[in-house]
């Protein structure tokens, strides 16, 4: 673990290092589109730490969208007793 960076993207902070691969959420890109992320908060290369206050402006993030984890749609019915009453919620996404 010679180099890595934190960065924040869809309202998390995020640990990363080059060649792995990382879950982002509701990102609105298509699969196989490169993207570059400016908030960067820390990066550590060799032996020199870079601490941004709150963003480092020198560097940056390439990214690649290798493909999106959407699930089926989950509907959820709750029904109260005796009262006829039905309740109606979805979860997940189409």
């Amino acid at each position: 673990m010679s180099s890595y960076a934190i960065i924040e993207a869809c309202g998390k902070q995020m640990w990363i290092e080059e060649d792995k691969f990382y879950d982002f959420d509701k990102l609105p890109f298509s699969k196989g589109d490169n993207f570059i992320l400016s908030d960067v908060l820390l990066v550590k290369s060799n032996n020199s730490i870079d601490i941004g206050h709150p963003y480092l402006d020198q560097y940056s993030v390439s990214l690649t969208v290798l493909r999106h984890f959407y699930g089926p749609k989950i509907r959820v019915y709750k029904m109260l007793q005796r009262k006829k009453h039905v309740k109606h919620l979805a979860i997940g996404q189409n």
